[in-house]
């Protein structure tokens, strides 16, 4: 990928709570395109799927 170009999703310095308390902090990441990417979680579950707008 060239300079140029977006990566379709990166971030820098990202945080993510969890019933108010820090899981992740300061993440930085990239993702280009063709790579795959999976988040778990502890237990290796990657969570429900979300419910459906009504």
């Amino acid at each position: 990928m060239n300079e140029t170009t977006a990566a379709p999703f990166a971030m820098t310095g990202g945080l993510v709570r969890r019933d108010g308390r820090a899981v992740l902090a300061g993440v930085d990441l990239r993702v280009e395109a063709g790579d795959v990417l999976a988040v778990l979680g502890p237990n290796g579950a990657a969570g429900p799927p979300p419910s459906p707008h009504r």
